[in-house]
């Protein structure tokens, strides 16, 4: 899974992504681009008569979900925007041609998804050819109402100065005090963008993606170190490949950022308190982001955090693969995966004080299970 985020300023889109998949057994590949520029090519006339028309440029294409369907979905439509063609005397075609085409890819693949871990969704970005106008597609197949099948649902819109896309499953654990990305250096945006690894299908490299009217960049990312050659272009370390034949990885300046890491904007080495972090919201509130963020850092750092009040927590979806808090049930008796844990089973490293307790339900009948400080200790996987 992943985190994809997309914004629109100084007339150029800027797509921020990070490069782990992931799958059962906490396998999990850290080098994975889920960024990709898609050269369109719509030509008119006949070529036996006059020279063709053509109208050409690029399109960002971004997905998250199943990287199997994902990346069948991205390599279909390129092939297929590149190869359009009218007999007739026709002008260039709107936005609206790539999203029909973009639906069409997505119901070809419809037929072969087998559960809702097989759907994805996708962020289509560009300028329309007729008008320049900036636009995104947001495309999802996704399980219907129903659940008893996957539906293709397609929005498109024009992109508006500083407003933020994302998609993936690290798009709830976006930091809410995001700054307008035309105010502030990218370095930082994209710092800010990527400073939580709450969701542990999130992680590796940082991948970074420009597209203007004038076409695609895609920007290296320094995640330590200080010069050039510390740079990582999709995975390729600019030092580790070398010189090729004179020549050598990556064309544009790269980003210089801090590790990846969820105490990235809260390094000093202190006691933490859920209270500070959840700051003036209402306690009977899900206060998920807020929660899971404070516990990752008290593992990250293997510091103190102290819980002095009662907190709500939204029941998790559960994902396999992925670790879990667990009590038993006061009413059912079945051991209750609740909390999402951020050591991946290598046991919790920080410690825990207070009178408070989070309080979420059951996972098997919702009664209310409430996690004191020492509850912080037992962990199970969750395979099903």
């Amino acid at each position: 899974m992943t985190i994809v985020a997309l914004t629109y300023f100084h007339e150029s889109f800027l797509a921020v992504s990070d490069t782990r998949i992931s799958w059962r057994k906490g396998a999990k590949l850290e080098k994975f681009s889920k960024l990709f520029s898609h050269r369109y090519n719509f030509t008119s006339g006949h070529p036996a008569s006059n020279p063709p028309k053509k109208f050409t440029g690029e399109l960002g294409l971004a997905f998250a979900g199943s990287t199997l369907f994902g990346l069948a979905f991205s390599n279909m439509f390129a092939r297929t925007i590149a190869e359009m063609h009218s007999f007739e005397d026709a002008e260039a075609p709107s936005f609206t041609a790539f999203g029909k085409i973009a639906s069409h890819c997505a119901n070809v693949l419809k037929e072969y998804v087998l559960d809702e871990k097989q759907c994805f969704e996708v962020l289509i970005f560009g300028f329309d050819p007729n008008t320049a106008q900036a636009t995104v597609i947001h495309l999802r197949l996704a399980p219907g109402p129903d659940q008893r099948g996957v539906e293709v649902s397609l929005q498109s819109k024009p992109a508006l100065d500083d407003e933020i896309a994302s998609i993936g499953t690290g798009a709830k654990h976006l930091p809410e005090d995001l700054p307008l990305p035309s105010k502030v250096p990218l370095s930082l945006l994209i710092q800010k963008i990527t400073s939580s690894n709450v969701d542990p299908a999130t992680g590796g490299d940082i991948q970074a993606m420009e597209l203007s009217a004038e076409g695609s960049r895609f920007l290296g990312t320094i995640m330590e170190g200080k010069s050039w050659d510390d740079a990582s272009y999709y995975g390729v370390k600019r030092a580790d490949l070398g010189d090729i034949d004179g020549f050598r990885v990556g064309r544009n300046e790269p980003v210089s950022l801090k590790p990846y890491s969820a105490v990235s904007a809260l390094a000093a080495k202190k006691t933490r308190h859920l209270k500070d972090k959840l700051g003036d919201i209402p306690k009977d509130m899900g206060n998920v982001g807020p929660i899971m963020s404070f516990i990752s850092v008290i593992h990250s750092e293997k510091t103190q955090g102290v819980i002095d009040q009662n907190y709500q927590l939204e029941k998790s979806a559960l994902i396999a693969g992925q670790y879990y808090f667990a009590k038993v049930c006061p009413a059912c008796w079945r051991n209750s995966p609740s909390i999402m844990s951020p050591s991946s089973g290598e046991g919790f490293q920080g410690t825990l004080k207070g009178s408070g307790a989070v309080k979420t339900s059951c996972q098997y009948c919702d009664v209310s299970i409430s996690f004191g400080v020492n509850d912080f200790n037992k962990e199970l996987l969750w395979s099903s």
